[in-house]
């Protein structure tokens, strides 16, 4: 539980050193209304005040279970899994691209950690799926990976 304190703290104060080094950038005259610096602020906001949830809850867990002996084999084992999942995730995105590898992995997580509502997973899924895709693809405009071969027509067939 110390662990997830400090954690969660490194989280929180390395979060506000870069929010004060995004205050840094130089604005462009051309992009006045959006700058360079406000993707990067709005998500450390959002990372700030989560690593400082995170940390409350945390301290409070550990306060009410001070004196009592968990058993952590389990624990251990669903983060390796998450682990080696991240990992196959990373190294298949590239040939089997975004609309093939990331329902795989999404489904994969979701079964790791809520894996008795099942019958949730597959619209969380797409509900998962279709944020990224709007958020990415057509308000960042950031190019989601294709794939290769067949995956890459799947792609360019859904539009994507």
């Amino acid at each position: 539980m110390g662990g997830e304190i400090i954690v969660s703290l490194l989280i929180l104060v390395t979060s506000c050193y870069l929010y004060i080094e995004a205050m840094r950038f130089r604005e462009f005259r051309a992009y006045a209304e959006v700058g360079p610096d406000f993707w990067p602020k709005i998500v450390l906001i959002l990372l700030i005040a989560l690593s400082g949830a995170l940390t409350v809850s945390n301290v409070i867990k550990w306060r009410k279970s001070r004196g009592e002996v968990r058993d952590r084999e389990e624990g251990w084992k669903r983060v390796l899994i998450a682990v080696f999942l991240l990992v196959g995730y990373i190294y298949v995105l590239k040939p089997l691209g975004f609309i093939v590898a990331s329902p795989l992995f999404i489904t994969g997580m979701m079964l790791l950690i809520m894996p008795k509502r099942k019958k949730v997973i597959p619209i969380a899924v797409a509900c998962i799926m279709a944020i990224i895709y709007i958020l990415f693809g057509r308000l960042l405009f950031v190019p989601l990976p294709k794939g290769f071969g067949v995956f890459h027509d799947i792609s360019i067939i859904l539009g994507l």
